[in-house]
């Protein structure tokens, strides 16, 4: 059993404790359990076409999700003592109609997900006697909202999500009554106007909508996340920025944004995160961030950026995370960061690259993560980043490299983790990771590696993980101390084929006899298409792959 598999059964055994399946107070075709601090009846998929009779009466959560209810009447839960409930999910139903009294006697309800049903009208005061519910999910129901007047009246409700609802505006009263609400979710609607105030409203997301020009109108002072990501944009709301001075996080992903107006960004001086992913922009002044001295994460993946003529890009000494992939650049230089010296974690990836200086990132002192996968970097100087005395993680994947046959790779004494996959390498010579000694994690997967000199890892006293999957390995003697060294090392766990044997787990080394006598040391190898190295967790230090706001 792996060790995850192991892990979570023991999370079963602690936090859930069953009932015996003659136990009477839970119906035979609902299962009944103890999660953490809640009671639960779980009777999703057995469709039901009303709510079970003989529930617990001491069920704090209820479970009705993908069954045939279709209505849910006044009737439906009085007389059932469901006092302490505080959970329903009846999502992925039929429902179509719920009768205005049906929610009254769950007074201690604080969660209800009526998601993917078919529910086109709710009356505006059927959540009204709810005084604790704070979400209420309602993703992927026809809904219709009334012009001239309230949508609902839920004093306490907090989060509403209305998603894939087919709703095409959101009126000026819609939620006026809904005082407390601090986030509403409108992505995947027919939106081209949505009208949104409330003092505590904090997160708005209207994602995949076709907004009209000043079809978005905000009045929440509170506000810290916007997202607008594929509204059809051609520029930044004005309007929208001036009303939410509080702004942190903005997504603007999948727009048709060619330039930001230089200044439009001092109405948001708290910004730290913007995504604009994805749109159509060349250039950007660079001062375009100098009102915003919060700013942290800034990501321009896939756009066609054109630098200037001297290299010059953004002035910004507090970004700290920043994406370039696939902006169809063929060079950068010192020049293109010198104005953001505090960068931690740069992406590269997937660009046009053919060569980098070993000057490009001299103007980066606290550059920890650096990703050039995907592109077309053929020789790599070995002091490129030996300046950069905090970089510990360093990707080079699908570029066509090619290793020196008596010169060490790189040279670096903070480097931990280093990727090489998918670089058509057919050797990896012994002095390669020489001057790498902090060097923890190797990949050099999907390469067209035979074989690998066990030489070439020995050098690094630290490394204890080493990935060599999707390579064609001949599993013979030649790798043979590979395969005793891993063992020895205790390697992370990796999936190994040959090449040939083929097919076969390169776990048949432990087996093999060699001319000098030598075997495996291990006989107790798990012989399956695994190769078990266990009781060495590696920390992940991994990069933030994308911004997520």
């Amino acid at each position: 059993m792996t060790s995850m598999a192991t892990n979570f059964t023991l999370i079963l055994v602690l936090f859930v404790i069953k009932w015996s399946a003659s136990d009477s107070t839970c119906p035979s075709y609902c299962e009944c359990y103890s999660l953490r601090t809640q009671i639960v009846a779980d009777c999703t998929s057995k469709m039901l076409a009303a709510v079970p009779n003989g529930l617990p009466l001491n069920i704090t959560t209820l479970r009705l999700g993908y069954n045939n209810l279709t209505q849910i009447h006044n009737s439906t839960f009085a007389g059932k003592s469901l006092s302490l409930l505080e959970r329903l999910e009846i999502n992925d139903n039929l429902l179509c109609y719920i009768e205005p009294g049906a929610f009254h006697e769950l007074t201690r309800l604080t969660r209800l997900d009526l998601e993917n049903n078919r529910i086109r009208l709710l009356h505006p005061d059927i959540f009204l006697s709810l005084s604790r519910l704070w979400k209420l999910i309602l993703n992927g129901n026809p809904l219709a909202l009334q012009e001239d007047g309230p949508f609902l009246v839920a004093p306490q409700l907090k989060v509403l999500e209305l998603e894939r609802c087919e709703i095409g505006e959101v009126p000026p009263l819609a939620f006026q009554n809904l005082s407390e609400l601090h986030t509403v979710r409108l992505a995947n609607n027919r939106l081209t106007t949505v009208n949104l105030q409330g003092p505590y409203l904090m997160h708005v997301a209207v994602g995949s909508n076709s907004l009209s020009e000043d079809g978005l109108v905000l009045n929440s002072p509170a506000l810290i996340v916007l997202d607008l990501s594929e509204c059809g944009l051609r520029r930044l709301p004005e309007n929208v920025l001036r009303t939410t001075p509080n702004l942190q996080r903005l997504k603007l992903e999948q727009n048709l944004l060619s330039s930001l107006d230089v200044g439009i960004l001092s109405m948001i001086p708290h910004l730290r995160m913007i995504n604009l992913t994805g749109n159509e922009v060349t250039f950007l002044h660079v001062d375009i961030f100098q009102h915003n001295n919060e700013l942290t994460h800034l990501d321009l993946s896939k756009n066609p950026l054109q630098l200037s003529t001297d290299g010059g890009f953004i002035h910004s000494s507090s970004i700290q995370v920043l994406s370039l992939a696939a902006c169809n650049l063929s060079r950068v230089s010192a020049e293109t960061f010198r104005g953001m010296p505090n960068i931690t974690s740069l992406k590269l990836s997937d660009n046009k690259l053919r060569s980098l200086s070993n000057l490009t990132f001299s103007v980066l002192p606290n550059l920890e993560y650096l990703s050039l996968d995907g592109n077309r970097i053929f020789t790599v100087l070995a002091d490129f980043v030996s300046g950069l005395s905090k970089l510990v993680y360093l990707n080079l994947s699908r570029n066509p490299i090619q290793l020196s046959t008596d010169e060490p790779f790189l040279k670096s004494n903070s480097l931990n983790e280093l990727i090489l996959d998918e670089c058509f390498l057919e050797t990896v010579p012994a002095t390669t990771l020489r001057l790498l000694p902090n060097l923890t994690s190797l990949s050099l997967s999907n390469n067209q590696l035979p074989t690998l000199d066990v030489q070439t890892v020995q050098v690094v006293s630290d490394l204890n993980h080493l990935a060599i999957d999707g390579n064609p390995l001949i599993c013979d003697c030649p790798l043979l101390p590979l395969w005793q060294w891993c063992s020895i090392r205790q390697c992370e766990k990796s999936i190994v084929r040959c090449k040939r044997p083929r097919g076969r787990s390169w776990v048949v080394l432990s087996d093999l006899v060699c001319e000098d006598g030598s075997v495996s040391p291990s006989e107790d190898f798990d012989i399956d298409l695994e190769v078990e190295m266990v009781d060495i967790p590696i920390p992940s230090r991994r990069p933030p792959e994308r911004l997520t706001i």
